[in-house]
């Protein structure tokens, strides 16, 4: 578990957590519709709301990964690997989980991210900086839903390239700008509007060309998955954490070994709880 835990939680940070009871695809639904209250009139009777709903489909896979140790490696372990495999399997689902989840992103199946689902921007204004950051809060606050409502989304994560983190990191916690105008009359910011309002997260999968989609200038922006979530990841029954057991070897061998496993799946939710910006033209 101090393996597992040790590594930072990025994917986990923006995904809904999903149960599955058997490793068969399972649907998802999220209600639409127009919740907002209406004014009751003098006959005090109730409009009626219409519902509606959008679907995802998800399923687990399992994972694992197991290490041997001959009878020689456990009599003369100077190197305590009784204590290191174990944490060794419990850092590889972790990993697992990142991997998974970061190429689903990069992938953008199906036009996940795009014009079309409101969600995407591009150009040379949408650079991370103030005004790239500016343009992609504006389109996650425009959000909708089937009826053209606005639906209230809040910034929480900017996640982003290794290349981007500096920048990131300054836009967070920097409270001053220093600029200057084109002229006496043009006004001059002093203050960075962006300060503790939207958490950087830096990812390395985001700029890794091993994987498809990858980008050292785009970067996205994620409310609070309980909110509204882009993307989810399910759990066999629920059980977030890894199992490692140490079990025996074949009969004709003589040692022993370490194995773990995990269940779960990441997949696509909601296509408006997120937005990617291009980063560049």
């Amino acid at each position: 578990m101090s393996g597992y835990e040790a590594l930072p939680p990025l994917f986990r940070l923006i995904a809904r957590r999903l149960t599955a009871n058997d490793f068969k695809v399972h649907t998802g639904y999220w209600l639409t519709g127009d919740p907002t209250m209406e004014k009751v009139g003098p006959d005090g009777a109730l409009k009626y709301g219409n519902l509606g709903d959008a679907s995802y489909t998800y399923r687990v896979d399992t994972y694992g990964k197991i290490f041997g140790l001959t009878r020689q490696d456990v009599i003369n372990d100077d190197l305590g690997a009784f204590l290191e495999i174990p944490r060794m399997i419990g850092r590889g689902a972790a990993l697992a989980i990142e991997d998974a989840g970061w190429t689903l992103v990069l992938a953008n199946t199906g036009s996940y991210f795009a014009t079309g689902n409101n969600n995407y921007i591009e150009g040379a204004g949408t650079v991370l900086g103030s005004a790239g950051l500016g343009s992609a809060i504006e389109k996650l606050l425009k959000q909708t839903d089937r009826n053209t409502k606005p639906i209230l989304l809040e910034g929480k994560y900017l996640v982003v390239p290794p290349e981007l983190k500096v920048t990131a990191d300054e836009l967070y916690q920097s409270t001053n700008i220093n600029t200057g105008g084109s002229s006496t009359t043009t006004k001059v910011p002093n203050r960075n509007i962006f300060a503790g309002k939207y958490e950087p997260v830096a990812v390395p999968y985001l700029s890794n060309s091993g994987y498809t989609g990858y980008s050292t200038t785009a970067f996205y922006v994620f409310p609070d998955p309980q909110n509204v979530a882009a993307f989810g990841l399910a759990f066999l029954n629920g059980a977030e954490q890894p199992t490692v057991e140490e079990v025996d070897q074949p009969a004709e061998f003589l040692g022993t070994a370490f194995r773990g496993y995990i269940d779960f799946g990441a997949c696509q939710v909601d296509p408006r709880g997120g937005v990617k910006s291009k980063g560049a033209a």
